[in-house]
């Protein structure tokens, strides 16, 4: 087997791999992208929800950066966020407050 052969069966090893891990991976039921002071991207909430999110963003937080929320709801019905993104405790307190009272 030549070296190009090894290299293209590991690159297609690789790419199946992608493949099956994003699959089986859970997705999110709510993802909320924050750039700045502008909602850039959302999923799995009503519009009613994002025009309420869209103007805390511009309105209340004090945020500059990138940032991602993602939320699955558990068996009871709570919702868990997970926040990517360069932020601070109280910011991140203030965003899981205002979304879980109107979630």
């Amino acid at each position: 087997m030549s070296d190009s052969q090894v290299l293209i069966g590991i690159v297609f090893l690789g790419i199946a791999g992608w493949f099956v891990l994003s699959a089986i991976r859970p997705k999110s039921a709510i993802r909320l992208i924050i750039e700045g002071s502008n909602l850039v991207d959302s999923h799995g909430i009503s519009s009613r929800a994002r025009s309420q999110i869209e103007t805390f963003v511009k309105q209340d937080l004090d945020y500059t950066g990138r940032l991602k929320v993602t939320g699955n709801p558990d068996s009871r019905g709570h919702v868990h966020l997970k926040f990517r993104g360069r932020i601070d405790s109280g910011t991140q307190q203030q965003i899981r407050n205002f979304l879980l009272t109107i979630l």
